[in-house]
C-alpha cells in the first residue's frame, strides 16, 4: 500500500505528468504527429505553469488558510503537543555527522516553542522513516535532539519511531497519547499540510474523547502578495510546492472517498 501511494504521489508531479507526455509524443511522432505535437504542447504547458509561483499560491493557499496562523503567545493551551514529522534527516557518520533540516524544521521550533510558553507539558513526535537507511540516525530521534537543544526535556518527550505517513501518524500517536490521559491536543505540522493531518486524526481517533488544535507552521508565504512578473517564471522551488499541494488534494479526497 505505501509503495501504491508514492507511486501515485509521483505520478502527481507536473514533472512526472509532463515526462510522460513527452513519451507519449515521442511514441507517435512516426506514425501520428498531429498528436504529437499536441501531446508535446501539453507536456511544455504542464511543466511550465506547474513551476510558477502563481500556480503554488493559487493551490497551496486554500490549504495553508484552512486554519489560522497563531502566535505561540496567542495559542490556547493543551495537554500534549503532537509534533508530526517530515522535516530532518538524521545524521549518517562518517560522510554526514549532522542532521539535516528540510523546508519543513519550522515545525520543530514551533512546537520547542510552545512547550516552552507552557502550552502543554508533553510532546509527541510521530515520526517513522519512509526509507530507513542502515547507519542513518532515525528522523524521530534527530527531532528530539534539535527539541532537546531548543530546551525541551527530553524526559518530557514520548517517540514513535515506526509510522511511515500521516495515517500511521495517527495510529502510532494514539497509544502515546491516551497514556498521557490527555484530552486537548496542540497538533503541529506544515499549513500546507494541516487539513489533511486534522482529518487523519479526527478518523483515527474518532470516539476517544480528544479535541484536535491545529498550529500549523511553515507557510510558504503571504497569500496577499501582488503578482509580479517572476510570479510566472518556473522555478525549482515552485515546482516543488507544486507536486506538496497537489499531493495533499489528492490524500483529502482519498480521505472522503475512504
Amino acid at each position: 500500500m505505501l509503495e501504491l501511494s508514492s507511486f501515485a504521489t509521483w505520478l502527481l508531479s507536473p514533472l512526472s505528468m509532463a515526462w510522460l507526455l513527452g513519451m507519449g509524443a515521442w511514441m507517435s511522432w512516426r506514425r501520428r504527429q498531429r498528436l504529437a505535437r499536441g501531446l508535446a504542447i501539453v507536456a511544455i504547458s504542464v511543466l511550465w505553469i506547474g513551476s510558477t509561483p502563481v500556480a503554488g499560491r493559487l493551490l497551496g493557499a486554500p490549504l495553508e488558510n484552512r486554519y489560522e496562523s497563531l502566535a505561540v503567545v496567542n495559542a490556547p493551551h493543551g495537554d500534549v503537543i503532537v509534533l508530526l514529522g517530515g522535516s530532518v534527516i538524521g545524521a549518517r557518520p562518517p560522510r554526514r555527522p549532522n542532521l539535516t533540516l528540510g523546508g519543513s524544521a519550522d515545525r520543530i521550533w514551533q512546537a520547542a516553542a510552545l512547550y516552552r510558553a507552557g502550552k502543554a507539558p508533553w510532546l509527541v513526535v510521530a515520526a517513522g522513516e519512509r526509507t530507513p537507511a542502515q547507519g542513518r540516525e532515525p528522523e524521530a530521534y534527530a527531532i528530539v535532539r534539535m527539541l532537546s537543544v531548543l530546551g525541551v526535556p527530553p524526559e518530557r518527550i514520548l517517540i514513535d519511531d515506526q509510522s511511515r505517513n500521516t495515517r500511521e501518524n495517527a495510529m502510532q500517536a494514539l497509544p502515546l497519547v491516551e497514556r498521557l490521559h490527555a484530552r486537548r491536543v496542540l497538533l503541529v505540522t506544515s499549513a500546507l499540510h494541516m487539513p489533511r493531518a486534522v482529518q487523519t486524526l479526527e478518523s483515527v481517533w474518532a470516539g476517544k474523547g480528544l479535541a484536535i488544535t491545529p498550529i500549523p507552521s511553515d507557510l510558504s508565504g503571504d497569500a496577499a502578495d501582488n503578482f509580479t512578473m517572476s510570479s510566472f517564471v518556473p522555478s525549482v522551488d515552485a515546482l516543488r510546492f507544486v507536486t506538496q499541494a497537489l499531493k495533499e488534494y489528492a490524500g483529502l479526497v482519498a480521505l472522503a472517498i475512504m
